[in-house]
């Protein structure tokens, strides 16, 4: 069964292939005039100096990470697939951003030349580049490592490293990003309030080209990170707990298996999961191209009929896999409750963002800004019980249909057409991005018509996105958690233990502390942006007059945001890697398998609440701007602005960071695991 795995690493290669030619394509669409190459040149390397910063942080992690896992574990292996995992990640990561920083003009061009349906076109396709990348990097580096150590009794250990690479990329990318991309947004913007007559996206604000680099940043390389990272932990935990399993285990669901060979059965069950990637890989590709059959249609309706012919494919491939492979149906069911789980959550996340929940936030701005803030804290809140309810039926489904092996199944059907999901996502950002572009170039009115339509929608398909993402963070959590109480042999965590029960709480208080860390962070480097273009106001002659001649210096902004970004990580990598590590090590595996669910059942709720409310916010804004409740200029416009930035770390920074804080708690678990004791040092 091995041996089919190579079918992994052999659709990795492919989906690169294919990425590398859609790349091309973009490559060569009109770049339009000069003023927009010359915008586009400054988000692109504005974007690489960011990603080149936070990897000099990243190797010296690494570098003091290697030794000691090579210490603990006393083999190459262990630490050799850490540093793959870290490569394919931060590979996937920079493929994705250059693209989208290289379709950001072409957009617009084509926005201004074309029409909307060609615009559409090159941003999907740009950002397919990056879904592509994260997919396909995932299957390579796995399928990789599966088929080096094929029949290797210590192979889940191994991959254990691959998972706490892409991880370690995850937490400093998406946190890092989240941080330089709301500090640059929340800068621009307020220092052009302080300074009359700038505007956001004026060409003298050094602060717009932060912004729009901003966005690569935190929703492009930080979402990018993040589903790399749930993408290979829900195959690796799947493989890890049908390891563990024993074949009674397996017979008593399911009494076909009885007279088929023990270590066929689980060599068969551990190369089931990447196999379904590998048919969800392929489900993306049609899903992607799928695009062009969709152009005559609105855009919204466009972009999700993409992700249902994906779903679609993928459950047909999926029930040719299990019945090729004599699986039982219960296999089938668990990876179906996956997709639908993410077709939920992408749908339920669109509704609180935009809609009747948008248009009573806005209707509250005609009584001020304390009614908008209200409201919006309302809705946040209100939007998280459809989708945990939906996280459980999806949970609860997998068990029954599969076991514990259920659980890891749902997790891989929920992310295996992350090629597709994170498409959508991406496009996002290259749409706001070429919006910008329009503003600053002075392109005509139809054409920033065209644009901002399309930003609009991105805002939408990017709060579905952040919806996909936590709830994959989530389902990704349970796997990886189950395949923690596999590993270090409990059967039962007993909650009466007020140890584990203090567990519980600990782990959930880990969230908060880095949502109130994270939204600190983004405040003190957005006053930090907020100086550094008041200097340059005040320093650069002719720039506030707009004479001729005379530009801001964007990249000035842009190196004091990513220093002040990578700085206020500490504190927040520091507790998910320490707060496990500690809790294991003192108090013993039980106290360490309640951190876990804490941080999960608390971490849910921040991201959906924060995501959806800070989206909702978002909407409202550009909603009243739209021509609603008195339109741009008026007090229900400033009202609904204020809401838009109270949002902006919400959705964007603190919001996604709880993925990373669900998966790190409980891949640090799993990886110390085989080294903890029962009641720790402390004999509990």
């Amino acid at each position: 069964m091995y041996e089919s795995t190579m079918i992994a690493p052999l659709t990795g290669l492919l989906s690169l292939i294919i990425a590398g030619f859609i790349y091309l394509y973009i490559k060569k669409q009109p770049r339009g005039t000069l003023l927009m190459q010359e915008i586009e040149g400054m988000i692109h390397e504005g974007a690489m100096a960011f990603l080149k910063r936070e990897y000099s942080a990243l190797t010296l992690f690494v570098i003091c990470a290697v030794p000691i896992l090579w210490f603990f574990y006393r083999e190459w292996y262990t630490p050799g697939a850490f540093i793959s995992g870290f490569l394919c990640a931060i590979t996937a990561v920079y493929i994705g951003v250059k693209s989208a920083t290289r379709g950001n003009s072409r957009t617009a061009e084509a926005a201004d030349k074309s029409g909307q349906a060609k615009a559409l076109s090159i941003s999907y396709f740009s950002g397919s580049v990056m879904g592509l990348s994260v997919a396909g990097l995932g299957l390579l580096g796995l399928g990789a490592w599966c088929w080096k150590l094929a029949g290797d009794p210590g192979i889940i250990r191994y991959l254990n490293g691959f998972t706490m690479g892409a991880g370690s990329v995850a937490l400093f990318v998406r946190i890092g990003g989240g941080i330089f991309a709301k500090a640059a947004d929340l800068g621009a913007g307020l220092s052009a309030r302080i300074e009359a007559g700038i505007s956001k996206n004026d060409h003298r604000n050094p602060g717009a080209i932060a912004d729009n680099v901003g966005d690569n940043a935190g929703n492009i390389a930080g979402m990018g990170a993040d589903l790399f990272e749930s993408y290979v932990a829900s195959i690796i935990a799947t493989m890890a707990i049908a390891a563990t399993i024993t074949i009674p285990e397996f017979t008593e669901k399911f009494p076909v298996l009885k007279d088929r060979d023990e270590g066929a059965v689980i060599i068969l069950f551990m190369g089931l999961p990447a196999l379904i990637a590998v048919a969800g890989q392929i489900s993306s590709f049609i899903g992607i191209f799928f695009i062009t059959a969709f152009r005559g249609k609105r855009p919204a309706a466009a972009l999700r009929s993409t992700i249902f012919v994906a779903d679609i494919v993928f459950i047909a491939l999926a029930a040719l896999v299990t019945g090729l492979m004599e699986m039982p149906k219960g296999m089938l069911w668990a990876v179906t409750s996956g997709v639908l789980c993410a077709i939920a959550l992408g749908l339920l996340a669109e509704y609180s963002t935009s809609g009747p929940p948008v248009s009573r936030i806005s209707e509250q701005a005609r009584y001020g800004h304390a009614a908008v803030i209200t409201s919006g804290l309302i809705l946040g809140l209100r939007s998280t019980c459809l989708p945990v309810l939906v996280i459980c039926a999806a949970t609860f489904t997998g068990y029954l249909s599969a076991g514990i092996y259920g659980l890891g199944l749902t997790a891989v059907g929920m992310l295996a057409t992350a090629g597709v999901a994170l498409t959508v996502d991406a496009y996002a950002s290259i749409a706001d991005n070429a919006g910008g572009i329009s503003d600053m170039s002075g392109l005509g009115i139809s054409t920033r018509n065209i644009t901002g339509s399309l930003d609009r929608i991105g805002n939408t398909t990017a709060a579905m996105g952040k919806g996909f993402a936590s709830g994959s963070a989530v389902i990704a959590g349970i796997a990886l958690f189950a395949a923690y109480a596999r590993v270090a042999g409990l059967q039962v965590i007993n909650i009466m233990n007020p140890a584990v029960l203090s567990g519980v709480f600990l782990g959930a208080m880990i969230p908060v502390f880095a949502a109130a860390s994270t939204m600190a962070s983004v405040g003190k480097t957005a006053l930090k942006v907020v100086e550094e273009t008041r200097r340059q106001y005040r320093e650069i002659p002719g720039l506030l007059e707009g004479r001729e001649g005379v530009k801001p210096d964007p990249r000035a902004c842009v190196s004091m945001a990513t220093g002040a970004s990578i700085r206020e990580l500490i504190v927040p990598v520091l507790t998910a890697l320490l707060c496990p590590i500690a809790a294991g090590v003192l108090f013993g595996t039980e106290v360490l398998g309640g951190m876990i669910l804490g941080t999960a059942v608390m971490g849910i709720f921040l991201s959906l609440f924060m995501s959806n409310a800070g989206g909702a916010w978002g909407n409202a804004k550009k909603y009243i701007e739209a021509g609603n409740f008195g339109g741009k200029g008026s007090d229900n416009s400033r009202a609904a602005a204020v809401g838009d930035m109270v949002g902006d770390p919400f959705k964007d920074t603190s919001g996604p960071a709880m993925n990373t804080f669900i998966k790190a708690t409980a891949i640090v678990a799993l990886i110390i695991a085989p080294f903890l004791k029962p009641g720790g040092l402390l004999g509990l």
